[in-house]
C-alpha cells in the first residue's frame, strides 16, 4: 500500500499560490480570467428607515434583534438616533429591504463575466504585492528607540 503524501497546511497552500501568481506577473503572464466581486456597500439606515423596516415587517423590537442577531439595547439605540448600525447588521437590513438583491448577488458571484464592480486577478496581485513591499519597507527602516528616564528621588543639596 502506498503511503499518501503529507497534505500541505493551508497556510503553505496559500504561499505556494501566492508565489504562482507573483511569477506570473513577473513574467508579464495572463493569468486566468477569475474575477473577485466586490459588491457595493450597503446604504446607511437612519432612525426612520429603520424604524419603518421594522414595522413594515410586522416585528416587535425583540423579534427584529433577534433577526439581526444584535441585543434589543442595540436597536433602541439605532432606532432612537443614539448610534448606527455598521457591518454585517448593515448587509442584513439590505437584503431585509430588498430580498431579491441577495438572489442577485450570489448570481452575480457565480458568473464569469467581469462587472463594473470586479478587480482582475492580476490586479490584485499587483496590489497585494505592493502592500507586501511596502510592508516589508517600513519593517526595515530603523526605528527609534525611547528609554525611560529613571524615577529617583531628588535630592537638594
Amino acid at each position: 500500500m502506498k503511503a499518501k503524501p503529507a497534505k500541505k497546511s493551508v497556510a503553505q497552500r496559500l504561499i505556494d499560490s501566492m508565489e504562482e501568481g507573483l511569477e506570473a506577473l513577473r513574467a508579464d503572464k495572463e493569468l486566468s480570467g477569475t474575477f473577485v466581486a466586490l459588491p457595493p456597500d450597503p446604504p446607511q439606515f437612519d432612525r426612520k428607515h429603520l424604524q419603518t423596516l421594522r414595522r413594515r415587517s410586522k416585528m416587535s423590537q425583540p423579534g427584529f434583534a433577534k433577526v439581526l442577531n444584535v441585543s434589543v439595547k442595540a436597536l433602541e439605540s439605532w432606532e432612537q438616533g443614539v448610534r448606527q448600525p455598521n457591518g454585517a447588521a448593515l448587509r442584513l437590513l439590505q437584503f431585509l429591504e430588498n430580498p431579491s438583491l441577495l438572489l442577485s448577488m450570489v448570481k452575480g458571484a457565480g458568473s464569469s463575466r467581469k462587472t463594473q464592480n470586479e478587480e482582475p486577478a492580476s490586479e490584485l496581485l499587483k496590489r497585494i504585492s505592493a502592500e507586501r513591499e511596502e510592508r516589508a519597507r517600513l519593517q526595515a527602516a530603523p526605528r527609534k528607540t525611547v528609554v525611560p528616564a529613571k524615577r529617583g528621588r531628588r535630592t537638594t543639596s
